[in-house]
């Protein structure tokens, strides 16, 4: 059992038990660029090195149950302060736990997720058909290990980051309809064309028509903004370009923005542009891109408008609402028309027994006639007299309404007292400081002119008290006789005491004769007609309640949706590029084998906040390495399990491909119960694997010297020459696999564009192939040996006929045959070197370097400043400035701040470019200068194997975020 207490010593049994159901929860290790066939992956690592591309990426998703002992452990390494500190450094007890996981600072990313069952019914066909109903609900955290460098990032934002970098398979019908986006990458020895997979899948299942209009909708938003940062891009080549010639990069991002490059070249007769002169082809190209842009910024504002999250649902909504008033204003109005039709009746029932004369207006009949308006005309009153009795019960009852009106005033002039009073106060803290005063009075929400009414409210007196103390002055008068009820009388009464009528011990108004019999024959003409209309409002309630549960239906269906969408967004449109794998593995938890969660949290806190963190690094600290030692950690309870977690590549360096080996091979012993014994060690070490990986360990490490570098190469020759006898005898004892393996290298190495590597392995590879195919082709079949193994002799033949030209690519042209010829035969790689080196030099000689400042914005201001100062230097941030900037730039919400920034980039940018020669004659002179001064480096030698630490030169740089290249060895942090 764990012991969660602090300081206690954590257990490694695999007995956890969590009270939960288990079949939600588990551990799924995903990974990028990786494929079916068993390998360590250095082969995928090589080929992104040599021709570009993405290496791949791994990632470990956890789902736990919400209990006790889970969330202490969420608090505990995920987030840098616990639930009970959150509230205390908040300073607020009535803080929710949901609160705390959104808000506080999180070191690993961590979701509380809810995961819906929905109910399966059949329908009319009698198919089993999903429903909106929720049959089942789960509420679990969701834990996201993937390690980018200064990035929180889920599996969510793994998907759109690597979508980029990795060749995508369409078949052919499929790919000429979609036009997938297309880049060329660049490595150490060549290039290579790449069709990205789509930015989004929809999957249409079983959303309501509206919502996937919506969500058609929103992955239209998608696809225009992925165009704009192409354009981006493209307008930033070509304020770069060397030459009138357009690169294929730039080609393919003209058509990935839909615009026909053939087509373009040719219109530029027609604009007048001459396509020899740089600078007019430059504007040309530009001006089209902005015609583009603007297109593309149109159609992104009418998708927004279209796309609003409320839309669909409020369309809904308003038509239901609709349906809801029609409905009850048709029930109030049959609930109108049967008491309209009990009172004509009662009316009516009183009228026709007094008809010989003028009958009293009594109060039921006043009540009577407030509900039946029609009959207002009709009437006609005659004014009697108000008996001593009345006029007694009409003084009391106007007390009683000044009583209250007293005190309402009173606490009215309370309310104004304690204004009074603190705006006093505020005045007196405040008399010599009139913006202090006001930004108090702000911050009390009291407001001048409310105060000066408040003074004059409270020495005046309440008009309604004073008007009611003159009526009963002037029913006193006439207490002791009596008053004839005259028009004003009566018209003070119905403003002052509405309920006047209802005191009066006897009616002192009747209704004439004649108005008694016009009453009657308006009843007797009306009624009819109302009871017509009764009998027609049932009708228009049952056809309006249909519509309206209609509508109520749809609405809850999108709200439901809507709900469930938010939560499985994911079941529905993806975004990016999915894993190209995924492992499930148990959790070590309710008697189970499998991983331990609490461990592999702790470790993940360990690598992110821990005494001994390390930052990003591609060879040492990578994606990979930090799930291997996750993953590993959780195991260590297991020493078969934890012995195959830690496996790395040649020992030493982490892979995804490895990873995804690992992954398998642990769910493999899981499932099969294998266990540990005394032999173990001895089955999973190979020491001369790991003699290699430590030599390229060292050759790698981009902080070892030249010779330590030199010296681990020539130790991994020797490694290898050692493991060659046991290579030979493995692929003697299985012939068909070691066939296949040099099968597959030779497929991947003819499917890039370097003759020399191709010459190279095939020459490498041929002896051992001409030994195994005999024996692989019992295993394999003779015709399909026979047929592969005359590729490579194909390819030599035709090799032979004609020179070999070489297909190195290099940062820098080195100049022309004719400054080649006059210093001898020169090695291309020594010779960039050196002209590479001479334009580091002189950027270095032109570069001013902004210091840190506390202030965000006094150093782009800074940066700004020392441009426009010396406009013939480049400016770049230290290292420290350049990553505070950063940090500040992408979360400020000014717009301005931001822009200017960025326009400082790319201007220092730009003249950086301006130290790198640009025609043939610079180059030829620049080539000139560097060999009179060091003849010796440039002498032929044998190529030197290219390091597989230094950067790889991709025209599409797939983490931008970190540094730009300028085409030469140096790096700016901008």
């Amino acid at each position: 059992m764990f012991l969660p207490k602090g300081g206690q010593k954590m257990s490694r049994s695999k007995d956890e038990v969590l009270e939960a159901n288990d079949s939600l929860f588990g551990i799924t290790v995903q990974t990028w660029g990786t494929n079916d066939r068993p390998s360590n992956g250095m082969m995928n690592f090589a080929d992104q090195q040599f021709f570009g591309g993405d290496v791949g990426h791994a990632s470990i998703n956890m789902k736990l149950p919400v209990t006790d002992k889970t969330k202490q452990w969420i608090e505990k390494y995920c987030y840098s302060q616990t639930y009970d500190q959150f509230k205390k450094v908040k300073g607020n007890e009535d803080k929710t736990y949901e609160e705390y996981l959104k808000t506080a600072k999180r070191l690993i990313p961590v979701e509380l997720k809810t995961q819906v069952t929905r109910k399966a019914q059949y329908d009319s066909n009698g198919n089993l058909v999903t429903t909106h109903e929720k049959a089942y609900e789960q509420i679990y955290f969701d834990i996201d290990w993937s390690w980018w460098p200064g990035r929180l990032q889920n599996t969510e934002d793994d998907m759109v980051w690597e979508r980029e970098g990795k060749h995508f398979e369409y078949d052919e019908k499929w790919k000429e309809y979609l036009q997938p986006e297309q880049r060329v990458h660049r490595g150490k020895l060549g290039s290579r064309k790449m069709d990205y997979a789509p930015t989004s899948i929809i999957h249409q299942r079983d959303i309501p028509t509206s919502e996937l209009e919506k969500i058609t909708r929103d992955h239209k938003i998608h696809t225009i903004e992925e165009k704009l940062n192409v354009v981006k891009l493209l307008q930033s080549k070509i304020d770069e370009m060397p030459h009138t010639k357009m690169s294929p990069s730039m080609e393919l991002m003209f058509k990935n923005l839909g615009i026909n490059v053939e087509k373009l070249l040719d219109e530029t007769k027609d604009n007048g542009v001459d396509p020899t002169n740089l600078e007019a082809m430059r504007e040309y190209l530009t001006n089209r891109l902005t015609e583009r842009k603007l297109e593309l910024e149109t159609e992104l504002s009418e998708a927004k408008k279209e796309v609003d999250s409320t839309q669909v649902k409020n369309k809904v909504e308003d038509v239901y609402y609709d349906f809801e008033y029609k409905l009850n204003q048709v029930r109030k109005k049959m609930e109108e028309v049967n008491s309209q039709l009990e009172k004509m009746d009662s009316l009516l029932h009183k009228l026709e027994g007094n008809t010989s004369g003028p009958i009293p207006y009594t109060a039921e009949i006043d009540e009577l006639m407030s509900v039946l308006p029609f009959l207002k005309e009709e009437l006609e009153l005659e004014n009697g007299t108000l008996s001593p009795k009345s006029i007694e019960n009409l003084i009391d009852h106007i007390d009683e309404l000044k009583n209250e009106l007293a005190s309402k005033q009173e606490k009215k002039n309370e309310r104004n007292l304690n204004l009074i009073k603190k705006y006093e106060e505020l005045c007196e803290q405040y008399k010599d400081d009139e913006e202090g005063l006001e930004e108090a009075l702000w911050e009390e929400g009291i407001d001048v002119e409310e105060v000066n009414s408040a003074k004059k409210d409270i020495s005046k007196p309440a008009p309604e008290i004073q008007k009611l103390t003159d009526l009963q002055e002037q029913l006193r008068n006439h207490k002791e006789s009596g008053v004839k009820l005259s028009s004003e009388l009566e018209e003070t009464l119905n403003s002052s005491v509405k309920m006047w009528k209802t005191k009066i011990d006897s009616p002192c108004q009747v209704i004439s004769e004649s108005s008694v019999k016009a009453l009657v024959s308006k009843i007797n003409s009306t009624r009819p007609e109302l009871v017509k209309e009764k009998e027609q409002l049932p009708e228009q309630e049952e056809s309006l309640s249909k519509e309206a549960k209609k509508a109520q239906e749809e609405l809850i269906k999108i709200q439901e949706f809507s709900q469930f969408y938010s939560e499985n967004s994911s079941a529905y449109m993806v975004i990016g590029l999915p894993p190209h794998h995924q492992v499930s593995l148990p959790l070590a938890v309710n008697g189970k084998r499998g991983l331990h969660p609490e461990a592999m949290l702790k470790k993940m806190h360990e690598l992110v906040a821990g005494p001994e963190k390390k930052e990003f690094n591609l060879h040492t600290n990578n994606c990979s390495l930090t799930s291997i030692e996750v993953l590993s950690a959780g195991a260590q309870h297991d020493p078969l399990l934890h012995s195959i977690m830690g496996t790395r590549a040649l020992g030493f360096f982490g892979t995804p491909q490895q990873v995804l080996e690992n992954a398998k091979l642990t769910s493999k012993t899981i499932n099969e119960g294998k266990k540990s014994n005394i032999f173990t060690p001895l089955v999973t070490a190979s020491p001369l694997d790991r003699a290699l990986g430590y030599a390229m360990s060292i050759y790698m490490d981009p902080e070892a010297s030249k010779a330590k570098q030199n010296a681990g190469l020539a130790l991994g020759v020797l490694v290898g020459l050692a493991k060659t006898p046991g290579i030979i005898i493995g692929s003697l004892l299985n012939p068909k696999q070691g066939f296949n393996d040099i099968l597959n290298t030779l497929n991947l190495v003819y499917s890039r564009n370097s003759t020399g590597l191709k010459v190279g392995l095939t020459l490498m590879a041929l002896p051992a192939m001409i030994v195994l195919a005999p024996l692989a082709a019992i295993q394999k079949g003779v015709e399909v040996i026979a047929e592969t193994i005359a590729k490579p002799f194909k390819l030599i033949a035709n090799l032979f006929k004609q020179k070999p030209e070489s297909t190195d690519e290099i940062t820098v042209s080195v100049g022309s045959k004719k400054v080649a010829e006059k210093e001898g035969s020169y090695s291309n790689t020594a010779l960039a070197g050196l002209v590479n080196s001479k334009i580091k030099s002189k950027i270095d000689e032109n570069t001013i370097t902004v210091e840190f400042q506390k202030s965000p914005q006094k150093m782009i201001e800074e940066f700004e400043s020392q441009l426009k100062e010396n406009p013939g230097k480049v400016v770049v941030l230290s290292e420290k400035a350049h990553n505070a900037v950063l940090k500040f730039v992408s979360k400020s919400d000014d717009e301005a701040l931001k822009q200017k920034f960025y326009d400082c980039c790319n201007q220092s940018v730009a003249r950086s470019q301006k130290f790198a020669p640009k025609t043939r004659d610079e180059i030829d002179e620049l080539v000139e200068e560097v060999t009179s001064t060091d003849k010796t480096e440039l002498t032929t030698s044998p190529r030197q194997e290219p390091s597989m630490s230094s950067t790889i030169d991709e025209e599409e740089n797939i983490d931008s975020e970190h540094q730009i290249e300028t085409g030469t060895e140096s790096t700016m942090r901008i």
